[in-house]
């Protein structure tokens, strides 16, 4: 199992990256351009092709989701999947 500690990917900034200012806009609007992600963007494509073609699943862990709105965490994951 592909085990991925995200709090290790540009943990001061992880909020700033994967919860875009467009929190607020049609989430299904978003692309991956709308999501700053130079460091973690190249880990969630290494991440789905995991997914897609090895062991068909991957954990990803350490998102500090307790501290987001429903709203944000909505779109980090949405964010993450688009990078897939």
């Amino acid at each position: 199992m592909a085990v991925l500690p995200l709090a290790t990917v540009r943990r001061p900034h992880t909020h700033t990256c994967l919860v875009p200012s467009a929190v607020g806009a049609q989430v299904t609007g978003l692309t991956a351009a709308d999501f700053d992600l130079p460091t973690l963007g190249p880990l969630l494509r290494d991440v789905g092709r995991e997914v897609h073609t090895g062991r068909g699943f991957a954990l990803l862990r350490r998102l500090p989701v307790e501290r987001w709105s429903r709203e944000e965490v909505l779109v980090a994951y949405w964010g993450m999947a688009l990078h897939w």
